[in-house]
């Protein structure tokens, strides 16, 4: 029985001629930051599936939060220490100008089902994320009940079917019990997002041959304060701010607030994204929703936005060398094989990319999620979605500007609470005043 069970040990590697265990796999180091249990399971079917179709080797978890991301490549880089696969988000004007990435060639894209990419500074360089879009959370249930069964199409249809919203719940004494027509705050960063987004749906073209607004905007060709568009946008936001939102109400709620009135089922709608179908799920919401998509102030299609119209997924270091670049494609390859990428867009509540490939749409256990991501994705679909101020990764929107966004929203509802309304005029100065203190542009040709 000895002799059988050695000779099975050999057979399955587990012991060498001279009794010595195998050498450990050798890692392929990728940075990914798992922040819940579905990131967690994410990573290690990916790893399982890569150590099938790769023997000898094995993936290893670097986490780099995004805001350490940029100090952490440049220090790996000075010391030789990159990890071979780096995620690579908005830092991608970055990691090419620092030589710390290796390009990808077309074949790549085509053999996994993904669109390729169109080159960026000569050379295709990361894989693609997963579509994560922005819009409208929609309680459905709460919109029927107030009578509003058709999604709006337009701003002004928006805060008539908010306003409406508003008025039943006042009503029927839903109100009292701490319902809302829309989850609106300005206690943190999330204070902007109504603002944003109508910012990228009707300020930028998004189109490719047509520069970004943001470049624009920064050569002074455009400014805020001339442009008729970003005056029916402002006019736009005060009447929307004015029709569904309590102005002492907002003053107290942060993004945690929000998201807990939406998945408590006591907001009509609130401004986040695709993953809110996780949150649903981690609060066991009972109640029907859909993404909508953003409707626009200035006579445009709906449409979502999204921070993943340039591929800036993960990507092959300039450290990965020799077989360890090998790897490191097969990695990469393995992401996009049906179960893992599946896992992948439940983990993160993005949407597939791939056209060949079964996962399409994240999938949930809970039932209400799961009709949030199939009703959403039938949307998507239809209406499309833009990149906006995120669409150039050469021109990005001022991170002070981006500020002074929410306090646009902030200053709006505190003039709303107090019977006035603010000076768009001077409001649309004060954007253009914080731009260029945010940049330092060409001076303006004579």
């Amino acid at each position: 029985m000895i002799a059988v069970a050695l000779l099975a040990a050999l057979a399955a590697g587990c012991y060498r001629e001279d009794n010595t265990p195998p050498p450990p796999p050798t890692p392929v180091r990728v940075v990914y930051n798992a922040t819940n249990a579905a990131d967690e399971a994410h990573f290690d079917l990916w790893r399982e599936h890569f150590e099938a179709a790769r023997p000898g080797w094995t993936l290893q978890a670097v986490s780099v939060s995004d805001g350490q991301s940029r100090a952490y490549y440049r220090a790996a880089a000075a010391g030789g220490t990159l990890p071979e696969l780096i995620y690579v988000s908005d830092q991608l004007p970055f990691l090419v100008a620092g030589k710390m990435l290796q390009p990808l060639p077309e074949s790549f894209y085509t053999g996994v089902s993904l669109p390729v990419p169109g080159v960026y500074r000569g050379d295709r360089w990361a894989s693609w994320q997963v579509q994560r879009v922005i819009g409208l959370a929609v309680n459905r249930d709460l919109w029927r009940q107030a009578g509003v069964d058709r999604m709006p199409t337009d701003i002004n249809s928006l805060i008539a079917a908010l306003a409406k919203i508003r008025a039943f719940m006042k009503v029927s004494g839903l109100s009292d019990k701490g319902f809302v027509p829309l989850a609106c705050g300005v206690g943190d960063w999330s204070a902007r997002m109504p603002l944003e987004l109508m910012i990228c749906v009707d300020l930028y073209d998004n189109q490719a041959d047509i520069p970004s607004w943001t470049a624009r905007r920064t050569r002074r060709e455009v400014t805020f304060v001339t442009s008729q568009r970003a005056q029916v946008v402002l006019e736009s936001l005060v009447k929307l701010l004015g029709a569904a939102v309590d102005p002492s109400q907002a003053v107290q709620l942060n993004h945690r607030h929000q998201r807990e009135l939406f998945v408590s089922g006591k907001a009509a709608a609130w401004f986040t994204g695709s993953w809110t179908g996780r949150e649903m799920a981690d609060a066991k919401a009972s109640f029907d929703a859909v993404l909508y998509p953003m409707p626009s102030a200035t006579g445009r299609r709906p449409t979502y936005v999204s921070t993943d119209t340039v591929a800036a997924g993960w990507a092959i270091s300039s450290s990965a060398t020799g077989e360890a670049h090998a790897a490191a494609m097969t990695a990469l390859e393995t992401l996009y094989t049906s179960e893992v990428y599946q896992a992948y867009l439940n983990a993160t509540g993005g949407f597939g990319r791939a056209a060949d490939n079964d996962a399409a749409s994240p999938r949930s256990e809970h039932a209400p999620a799961n009709a949030f991501y199939e009703n959403t994705r039938i949307l998507l679909d239809k209406y499309g979605a833009v990149g906006g101020c995120h669409r150039d990764p050469d021109a990005p929107f001022p991170p002070a500007v981006t500020a002074a966004l929410g306090k646009v929203v902030r200053d709006a509802l505190t003039a709303q609470a107090k019977g006035k309304q603010p000076a768009i005029p001077a409001v649309l100065a004060e954007l253009d005043a914080q731009w260029e203190q945010a940049v330092d542009p060409a001076p303006p040709a004579p």
